[in-house]
């Protein structure tokens, strides 16, 4: 994949262009996203996002556009294929990143936020989303206060709630099946999975990226 940054300026390593920024900042939180348009051919636009959640002084993102052919009405398979590349770009950076240091964006706070999308993942309600205040007050148990994450964050554009059917009984919300089958593979990979609505290299940055 040739990624760019937002201006279009091309780079040469992905790899390197990362690990020099958190180099430069332990603090970076990486996420990488993917999204995808339906059209024929798909357009798939995969993101790296470089993000320091102490400082809050907005992200860097960089990109990769690549078309793909792939049957007209085939929305797993599309939706599947957005996991795959997403997977194979994080696992490129994480090799690399995992010979630096130890990860050291991963705060109380950060961990405290995590387990509150879980949570919401799996239908709680804890209040309104993103409050600082409704996250603050998570508690962790000692087992994930101290949990081993890989250095790199996966988002991706999927629903983890069924939501409605149509008038013939068919399920509207259909990236949910991707979602049950690809978010508890790679959780279960190591990485922090975050999905709809606060996939933000996937939900914002790719989909911006391909309009």
């Amino acid at each position: 994949m040739r990624f760019r940054t937002f201006d279009g300026t091309p780079i040469d390593d992905i790899v390197a262009y990362v690990c020099e920024a958190v180099s430069g900042n332990p603090m970076l939180t990486v996420s990488v996203g993917c999204d995808s348009s339906p059209q024929k051919p798909a357009t798939y636009v995969v993101t790296v996002m470089m993000y320091d959640a102490g400082s809050r002084s907005g992200a860097h993102v960089v990109y990769a556009r690549q078309s793909r052919h792939i049957r007209s009405r085939d929305v797993s398979g599309r939706l599947q294929l957005e996991s795959e590349m997403a997977l194979e770009v994080a696992d490129r950076l994480d090799a690399a990143l995992s010979a630096l240091s130890e990860r050291r964006d991963l705060t109380e706070f950060e961990r405290k936020r995590y387990k509150y999308h879980l949570l919401s993942n799996e239908g709680a309600t804890m209040g309104r989303r993103d409050d600082d205040a409704v996250i603050s007050a998570v508690v962790l148990t000692d087992a994930e206060r101290t949990a081993r994450y890989r250095f790199v964050d996966i988002h991706m554009d999927y629903n983890a709630h069924e939501m409605s059917r149509d008038n013939r009984g068919v399920k509207k919300n259909k990236s949910n099946l991707s979602y049950k089958t690809w978010v508890p593979y790679m959780r279960g990979l190591g990485y922090r999975v975050f999905v709809k609505p606060v996939a933000y290299a996937a939900s914002s940055a790719a989909d911006i990226l391909l309009h």
